[in-house]
């Protein structure tokens, strides 16, 4: 159970944590990377809103 409870909290986390890179990178914190793959849902994760910052 506890285990299923750590995959979980780790998705969310994650999940969360893609948008607030891509905030930073938008800032200047770190440069765009021009050779970066485009990931399978980036147009889906840009439209979620950070949940802090």
């Amino acid at each position: 159970m506890n285990r299923i409870i750590v995959i979980g909290a780790t998705f969310v986390w994650g999940s969360t944590e893609l948008k607030e890179q891509a905030v930073r990178a938008e800032l200047d914190w770190f440069p765009f990377n021009a050779n970066k793959i485009k990931l399978p849902f980036e147009s889906v994760i840009k439209k979620w809103k950070a949940p802090h910052l």
